[in-house]
């Protein structure tokens, strides 16, 4: 269900085809959040067949990008609404980074492989 192709279009698409601005800006502006989902989606277009499944993960990459669930996630399974000062802030950055590429890789897998 994940394959390579996958986890190197996503790498692609997530970090090579963003630019500082897109990254700075894709949380405040649908437009930039859009055009990420938008470029995001090209290196799946080199081994996806289905429109379904590339309308799925560029649409779920712009909606996770856009309102930060990777945050939510977290905070959600705490039971908090926000980040303790006790945490250090290289988990403040990171574990959110990570949860987010996890929702992608699996959304993105399923996605290819159901649809």
């Amino acid at each position: 269900m994940f394959t390579m192709n996958q986890l190197v279009a996503h790498l692609v698409g997530d970090y090579i085809l963003q630019d500082n601005r897109m990254f700075q800006k894709k949380v405040s502006d649908w437009g930039y959040a859009f055009w990420h989902g938008l470029l995001y989606v090209l290196p799946f277009l080199f081994f996806v067949k289905s429109a379904p499944a590339l309308w799925v993960i560029s649409i779920s990459h712009m909606i996770i990008d856009r309102y930060r669930i990777g945050n939510w996630i977290i905070l959600l399974k705490e039971g908090k609404t926000e980040y303790s000062e006790k945490m250090p802030e290289s988990l403040r950055t990171w574990l959110p980074i990570i949860q987010d590429n996890i929702l992608h890789i699996v959304i993105n897998g399923l996605a290819i492989y159901y649809l």
